[in-house]
């Protein structure tokens, strides 16, 4: 999947990403962004190519939408990757209508391996009751990022203490 709405790289366009893949014989693709980019908890500083708000993110689809026709031999997908920090009980009716299926990242824990693993499990269950709620596709994403990023990239590598 491309983040290509509020992550692309500056100076980069919709149809360029769009056309590198087809150029580069991507038959299927999937267009994403951070959920949170647009219902930030928090106030976000950085130049964005979209308003920080569902009507940002409805853009954003709306101009996937346009671009469909210039791509006829790519199938392109919409689909919002929602956070750890993200409420899937809260998702608004508009995102879910126009989302082809849904990406979702697990909650990480750093207090104990049974911690984490527990809530990973609960983030399982939380993509499971969504995907039943919203009848559409939720595939889990980045297991391990939170473990390689705080743990082999930040960190010398410590086995969990019991």
């Amino acid at each position: 999947h491309y983040h290509a709405g509020q992550e692309r790289q500056a100076g980069v366009s919709l149809w360029d990403y769009l056309n590198y893949a087809q150029k580069t014989g991507r038959k299927i693709l999937g267009l994403t962004d951070h959920y949170s980019l647009y219902f930030p908890r928090k106030e976000i500083t950085r130049m964005c190519a979209y308003e920080n708000s569902l009507e940002g993110l409805i853009q954003y689809r709306k101009d996937i939408k346009q671009l469909k026709g210039s791509f006829p031999g790519l199938t392109i997908l919409f689909a919002p990757e929602m956070g750890p920090g993200d409420d899937l009980t809260d998702v608004p009716s508009e995102v879910i209508e126009m989302s082809d299926y849904f990406i979702c990242e697990p909650l990480h824990s750093e207090e104990s391996m049974d911690d984490n693993t527990d809530s990973m499990i609960k983030r399982l269950h939380e993509a499971s009751d969504f995907m039943k709620a919203v009848n559409k596709p939720v595939f889990m994403a980045h297991p391990f990022r939170s473990a390689v990023n705080n743990r082999l990239i930040k960190k010398e590598i410590q086995p969990w203490v019991t």
